[in-house]
């Protein structure tokens, strides 16, 4: 007896031996279970890994945030998957983010200060900015009127129209053989001539509009101007009054009814959602004007601008995450029932404190509980207020404990598995044995390892032995199963199926 006991109270000196499963008499029950002795470097409660979020707030979900290339976008801002707002970066002048790539957009004839002729849009096509009217050139882009010459009538005598609004003068007839200087209208050739010469009107040259040669080396008068919205050529053929329809893309409209400068209307074609028809402010022309900013109360996560782009709207902190309380756009968490302790206190997926006594160490049902009286009890059938036997940490004496309270746990996916040990003793793998006075979980027990065995004298009771040294002679696995653990107060252990064991409190 004082060889077992000197050998409790050299433990008790450098452990302080158990008081309950989280202390040994004022030591840090939980600093023992750090180290390689006990359950190699888990609580002895089968676990204390809280879930913390990570810097990003996203570990929470376990979510994996993708980059914006994984997302192939490049451009805008976007969800990187997890609920939070990345900015994928802009495009350049030429180019718009369309649904996160960055698009050509084509410019427009208004945009090149072009009136006339086929144009390159800046995306590779070609776009047509209008003709000119009769007597007009096409130069930089503008209609210009085009000044004939004399030469363009083959005219060596006359003054004629120069189809500018202006006569020119081609030379006198001073033959007086010749005096006459006659042609053939627009084309000419103008030569002195012997033959009298008559001018056209202009009715004759099938002209209502501005001044044409006489055919006689001369002009003729006004041949009258023309109603809006006409012009003089402005159909095609010189000095008729008429009016050619403008385009579409001549005035860089693409959607809509537009009048066509004629009196008619152009129909400018439809927008592709969510672009509409003068949706920047711009008549005829598609666009979208996106929302500003976030709606009242979304805090975090991406928002539709309702123009194919998205705001960012903030990142949630903490357990919170993006919709988790059921909001969209609003942070929040909602319980899971989860306990990030599988024994004690510990916290829920949202930071919460929570309880979950699962997997606590504990012994099965139909373990031996040695009483005062020196009888065995089995430890489901053990109530408050019944009296065992343990060991006093101080003196290593046996004496008397009052059950305080016996604990139950069922058996589940996170319970601990159970240790069978020398055939009979069925523990919680993390439940600590009194091994050579060290508290050690008992998947970590080893063959050969001392354990105080106390005997009984009989199934009835009696008067017990002083408790000996009893090695392990075999250790096995068993499924979980309903399980007990007992509170024995201050000595803080007592003996199941005649084996010393620490109390969990």
């Amino acid at each position: 007896m004082r060889k077992v006991a000197a050998i409790i109270a050299a433990a008790a000196a450098v452990l302080g031996l158990v008081q309950g499963c989280q202390t040994l008499a004022g030591v840090d029950f939980g600093a023992v279970h750090a180290k390689d002795e006990t359950d190699g470097g888990g609580a002895p409660d089968g676990g204390d890994v809280d879930a913390t979020p990570g810097a990003d707030g996203s570990s929470v979900s376990g979510c994996t945030a993708k980059t914006c290339a994984q997302l192939g976008r490049q451009c805008g801002i976007t969800d990187d998957a997890c609920g939070n707002a990345i900015d994928c970066g802009k495009c350049s002048a030429t180019t718009a983010c369309q649904n996160g790539r960055c698009a050509c957009t084509p410019t427009t004839c208004p945009g090149l200060r072009a009136t006339c002729g086929t144009q390159d849009d800046g995306c590779g096509s070609a776009i047509s900015c209008g003709s000119c009217a009769a007597g007009e050139a096409c130069t930089n882009n503008a209609c210009k009127c085009t000044t004939k010459k004399c030469a363009d009538y083959q005219a060596v005598c006359g003054n004629l129209p120069d189809g500018c609004g202006q006569l020119i003068h081609c030379g006198d007839c001073t033959d007086p053989l010749k005096p006459n200087c006659t042609g053939a209208g627009a084309t000419g050739p103008y030569t002195c001539s012997a033959t009298p010469c008559t001018p056209k009107t202009c009715g004759q040259l099938g002209a209502n509009c501005g001044q044409v040669a006489d055919g006689c080396g001369g002009a003729t008068p006004i041949c009258g101007t023309c109603a809006s919205p006409q012009s003089c050529g402005g159909g095609g053929t010189a000095n008729v009054c008429g009016c050619k329809p403008t385009t579409c893309a001549s005035l860089g409209k693409n959607c809509g009814s537009f009048p066509d400068g004629c009196g008619g209307n152009l129909d400018c074609g439809t927008c592709t959602a969510p672009a509409t028809c003068g949706g920047t402010g711009t008549p005829n022309v598609c666009g979208c004007t996106p929302v500003g900013s976030c709606p009242p109360g979304a805090n975090c996560g991406v928002y539709p601008d309702g123009c194919g782009g998205n705001l960012a709207c903030g990142a949630c902190a903490g357990y919170d995450t993006c919709g988790g309380g059921g909001a969209p756009n609003v942070c929040g968490c909602t319980p899971n029932g989860s306990c990030s302790r599988c024994c004690g206190v510990g916290k829920d997926n949202c930071g919460v404190s929570c309880t979950d006594d699962s997997c606590c160490p504990c012994f099965a049902a139909g373990t031996r509980v040695t009483m005062a009286d020196g009888s065995q009890k089995a430890i489901e059938a053990v109530v408050a207020g019944d009296v065992v036997v343990s060991l006093d940490p101080t003196t290593g004496a046996l004496v008397h404990a009052t059950v305080l309270g016996v604990k139950r746990h069922e058996a589940n996916a996170r319970s601990a598995g159970i240790v069978v040990i020398n055939g009979t003793l069925r523990v919680t793998s993390n439940h600590p044995i009194n091994v050579g006075g060290r508290p050690v979980a008992a998947e970590r027990v080893a063959l050969g390892d001392p354990l105080f065995f106390l005997a009984t004298p009989s199934p009835g009771g009696g008067l017990l032995g002083a408790p000996r040294s009893k090695a392990v002679e075999s250790i096995e696995s068993a499924g979980n199963v309903e399980t007990f653990d007992l509170d024995v107060g201050a000595p803080g252990n007592y003996f199941a199926d005649g084996l010393n064991v620490f109390i969990k409190k």
